[in-house]
């Protein structure tokens, strides 16, 4: 027994089907995991358990994530060492679908009570700077 929807069957009233053979495929839809490629100037930021914020144009809400498993040798991707990541994201919204392409950020550094300065006071042409 499973529990789950199914979102794809792979045969038709009327064929055969032998043993073994996968008939379709049940998923929990609550429940999702996102697999990202991290470089490896970014790796050693990432830990297990790390909080992932989940964007997408599909959707205007964030969802929130977690790291929860980091590959332990990189794969070569256009002569730059990158590491198979997933994520678990929590959707009780129902706003993700499986294959659906999303944005995730892994939040490695995080400054509370700061001070913050706008850019322009800082950069930009001599005359456009706040005095």
């Amino acid at each position: 027994p499973i529990e789950g929807t199914v979102f794809e069957l792979k045969i038709k009233s009327g064929d055969k089907v032998a043993d073994g053979t996968t008939v379709g495929n049940i998923a929990d839809l609550s429940k999702f995991i996102v697999e990202a490629m991290v470089d490896e100037i970014n790796i050693n930021e990432i830990t297990l358990g790390q909080s992932v914020v989940i964007t997408s144009d599909s959707f205007a809400k964030d969802l929130e994530g977690e790291v929860s498993f980091i590959a332990p040798a990189g794969s070569n991707v256009g002569n730059i060492n990158k590491y198979r990541t997933e994520i678990t994201i929590s959707d009780d919204m129902g706003l993700l679908r499986p294959g659906m392409f999303v944005n995730a950020e892994i939040v490695t550094n995080r400054k509370d009570d700061v001070i913050a300065v706008p850019s322009l006071a800082i950069l930009g042409d001599e005359e456009d700077r706040i005095k």
